[in-house]
């Protein structure tokens, strides 16, 4: 049986978590660092991220938490943030209460253009709130995602104009289409080189394989978009 420690995690408006955890790996200012039972005493400064712990049942929770302090002692581990929220608990209401509270603070007096960016994009981004939590964060880990744009504004970029949107779809799927045929091809040589790659799977929307969660992540897809995704899986 692993060993179990208690994590206390506190924001100033409730008692955010207590139970007894296995493991906890919380990003302080020199990186992540993961507590274990019978960890040596530290306090430390945590930054603004995303806290993962290993519950008493062994599944792997995650969570988001703004600046504070953490506190290992031999009793137990604390943590003490300005906010801490479960992923389910983001949504547009939260969304909003905390863009307000952010308008009235001394950083959101200090830096109104801030506060006007997201409002004036509001109902562009309350829709990222309705996917669910593990296909947000692919979303929001956008390196694969830039990687993507990059090539298809090279694409685009050479064109001088479309006559029309389903010109420029089509351009764009197939230029997806060659993009995902030239990395198989990479990963083709990979194989024959007998080198070690995480990207041998074969068919479509395989990139994403080294991406946390992707698994989660391409299951919410095929159940959000099943007519366009379940066929290429």
């Amino acid at each position: 049986m692993p060993q179990l420690f208690t994590l206390e995690a506190h924001t100033p408006y409730r008692l955010f978590f207590s139970d007894k955890i296995e493991v906890l790996i919380v990003r302080i200012e020199d990186g992540e660092i993961g507590i274990y039972a019978n960890h040596i005493p530290i306090t430390a400064p945590v930054c603004t991220g995303i806290l993962k712990m290993k519950d008493k049942n062994g599944l792997w929770r995650e969570a988001f938490i703004t600046e504070g302090i953490l506190e290992v002692t031999a009793k137990k581990t604390v943590i003490l943030a300005e906010t801490a929220e479960w992923p389910e608990e983001i949504n547009e209401e939260a969304a909003l209460a905390a863009l307000e509270e952010f308008e009235k603070s001394e950083i959101g007096k200090k830096y109104p253009p801030a506060v006007k960016t997201f409002k004036n994009a509001w109902d562009k981004f309350i829709p990222f709130l309705e996917f669910p939590p593990a296909l947000r964060r692919v979303i929001y880990t956008t390196n694969a995602i830039e990687s993507l744009n990059y090539q298809l504004r090279k694409v685009t970029k050479s064109r001088g104009h479309f006559p029309n949107d389903n010109a420029i779809v089509k351009l764009l799927w197939l230029a997806i289409c060659n993009i995902e045929d030239k990395r198989a091809r990479e990963r083709a040589r990979q194989k024959e080189r007998g080198e070690t790659t995480a990207q041998w799977a074969k068919g479509k929307l395989i990139e994403g394989t080294n991406t946390t969660n992707w698994p989660q992540a391409l299951g919410q897809l095929s159940i959000i978009f099943e007519d366009r995704i379940n066929k290429y899986i």
